[in-house]
């Protein structure tokens, strides 16, 4: 819903899991100390992104995992509040999985198509993914499935894990959850793609773009 058409709806004290039998109800009373020290430790651990979402996923039950997806998408819309403005379309992928991208149409003599500026790909049915063989959708799970969609050629990088990721026209599942299982893949200069896919070359300047 961060990514999505609309202004999203979160209910205080529910950026960490809400796990309760009723709806969550926003005159109970939330510890924001708690919230705050718990973002404050996120922030200062997010230089080094792959240690952090391993211990997140390692973690995922002290609801650290949710307020880092929470604060990264809404620190993102603050900062580029015009692409949460743009166009929406579906992509095509695998049932189990739900993808969309928003961007500019562009206009001329034939039907308009988005050009994507930001990708949004999650898992749906997480378990029909891996079956229990492992805990999180990753990686090889996915085997050879694909993403595709009208413009998707372009270097992109992936705001939960900063990597770079180059499509030629498709993206494979495997590498969109190569580390993390929830994606959200920015365009960036294509000019610069080869750079891009060196993550040590370049490993300091990909954290120092991450939108903060």
């Amino acid at each position: 819903k961060l990514c999505a058409p609309g202004v999203p709806d979160t209910y205080q004290g529910s950026e960490v899991w809400h796990q309760v039998l009723v709806d969550p109800d926003n005159r109970r009373a939330v510890d924001y100390a708690a919230l705050e020290a718990k973002l404050a430790a996120l922030d200062e651990r997010r230089g080094d992104r792959a240690a952090l979402l391993r211990d997140l996923l390692a973690n995922f039950a002290n609801g650290s995992l949710k307020l880092f997806v929470v604060s990264e998408l809404l620190r993102l819309r603050r900062d580029l509040p015009e692409l949460f403005q743009s166009g929406y379309a579906a992509l095509d992928t695998d049932p189990n999985i739900i993808a969309f991208a928003r961007g500019a149409r562009t206009h001329g003599e034939r039907p308009s198509e988005l050009v994507p500026e930001l990708l949004c790909v999650v898992p749906r049915f997480p378990f029909r993914i891996t079956r229990g063989r492992t805990p999180w959708p990753l990686g090889a799970c996915f085997g050879s499935q694909r993403l595709s969609g009208p413009n998707l050629a372009g270097c992109y990088r992936q705001l939960f894990t900063g990597a770079a990721i180059v499509s030629r026209g498709t993206l494979e599942l495997s590498e969109i959850f190569a580390e993390f299982p929830l994606a959200v893949l920015l365009r960036i200069d294509a000019e610069r793609a080869d750079e891009w896919l060196d993550p040590e070359a370049h490993a300091g300047e990909l954290r120092a773009s991450q939108v903060t």
